[in-house]
């Protein structure tokens, strides 16, 4: 009876069962071996919380620098409202005061004008009706001051010139220096003595004709006004930078100091030995304004005794 117990087949079935079962285990256990670190790897629950308290200050933080941009974005936007308000005014008043001083100008150079106009017609009644009367220091004493009429009559119109520079809209336009240059030449009243030699063709550039045209002009009765030499020379170039357009007029004559670079192109700034010149002092001024009004620079190179060269650039 207990022979037949042993070997009855739910016997058999029952032990695979338990073998299957013991194998399954041992596999799993293996399987399992390799997670053993990652599992004594995971954090605790206080940790967890640890963690949890970071991220929520994170948060915190992160909603506080926002609302900080959002404040510092909507008063950035309220100082730029501001500003623009402020700049519009002051862009009207600017205008505003323009006109006025265009105005301004305008019946100040009347009202000066007409009494020059009318000393200098006495003037020359004086010397006409009355000539035979005066001596030669008298004559000289009226002449002088004819002269002396004539040039604040200049002074007034250069005034005027220098400030319509900054005033009036530069309008830029394909214009042909060449020919600006030699019609120039042709009007301008040189000496039989002086040359004008322009050694190279001139660019066609974009730029306000007008003001181009006064620019060349003052430089090249300036270099009129002060040669000494028997035998003047100007000498009118030209060289192609890549960003600008390079100018120079050059001539032989009294030539300027080093320590008068500088002076020259400042408004009613005169070399002390010129004083007696029918200079106004505003001509290199109006040239040097006019320069920049074209995004360029002027200076000058020049040897007392030898000559001086007014160099400027004109941007592309």
């Amino acid at each position: 009876m207990e022979v037949w117990t042993l070997w009855h087949p739910d016997y058999w079935f029952a032990g695979a069962l338990k073998a299957l079962t013991a194998l399954i285990s041992f596999y799993t256990a293996l399987t399992l071996i390799p997670l053993v670190p990652r599992a004594l790897a995971l954090p605790s629950p206080a940790q967890l919380e640890t963690t949890n308290q970071a991220l929520m200050m994170e948060i915190i933080e992160r909603k506080r620098v926002e609302q900080e941009l959002r404040q510092y974005k909507e008063h950035l936007e309220e100082i730029v409202q501001t500003r623009t308000v402020e700049l519009e005014s002051a862009n009207a008043q600017l205008r505003s005061a323009n006109q006025e001083l265009n105005d301004f100008a305008y019946v100040v150079s009347h009202d000066l004008k007409a009494p020059l106009r009318g000393i200098t017609s006495l003037s020359e009644w004086l010397l006409a009706d009355y000539g035979e009367e005066f001596d030669e220091e008298g004559k000289k004493m009226v002449n002088l001051m004819i002269s002396r009429v004539q040039r604040l009559h200049q002074l007034i119109d250069d005034i005027l010139k220098y400030s319509r520079v900054g005033r009036a809209k530069v309008e830029k336009k394909d214009v042909n220096l060449n020919k600006v240059v030699s019609e120039l030449v042709e009007v301008l009243s040189i000496p039989e003595n002086i040359k004008v030699e322009i050694p190279n063709q001139l660019p066609t550039i974009k730029c306000d004709k007008t003001r181009i045209e006064q620019l060349f002009q003052n430089l090249i009765t300036n270099a009129i006004k002060f040669i000494d030499k028997p035998e003047g020379l100007i000498k009118i170039s030209y060289v192609d930078a890549p960003e600008y357009y390079k100018f120079s007029v050059a001539d032989n004559g009294i030539g300027i100091e080093s320590q008068h670079f500088e002076k020259i192109f400042q408004l009613f700034q005169k070399l002390t030995s010129l004083q007696d010149s029918d200079s106004t002092g505003v001509g290199l001024a109006l040239v040097k304004k006019i320069v920049e009004l074209h995004d360029g620079k002027v200076w000058v190179e020049s040897e007392v005794g030898v000559g001086s060269n007014f160099v400027f650039t004109i941007k592309k």
